[in-house]
């Protein structure tokens, strides 16, 4: 469960407790592969997680990335965070 206040776009690592920061450009390239993951790089990416760094790096906070669909264009938003409890 995600304690979410609001959305916010800032650098890494900036994004404050109940802010869910919004993973585009460079990071997305970074964690995914490609600036326009589809919904399983983005699945496989956040199981591998669990070996190492992955944002967000504190508690109560969290990310979400637009994931695209078979046709490139957007399809869905995926969240993932750290619950603050």
């Amino acid at each position: 469960m995600l304690d979410v206040e609001r959305v916010v776009r800032c650098e890494e690592d900036m994004e404050e407790p109940g802010d869910v920061r919004v993973v585009e450009g460079a990071e997305a390239v970074e964690l995914f592969g490609t600036a326009r993951p589809v919904r399983e790089v983005v699945e496989q990416a956040l199981k591998r997680a669990g070996d190492g760094w992955f944002p967000p790096v504190d508690r109560g906070s969290g990310c979400c990335t637009v994931v695209h669909g078979a046709g490139g264009g957007p399809a869905e938003l995926c969240f993932w965070g750290l619950t603050g409890d």
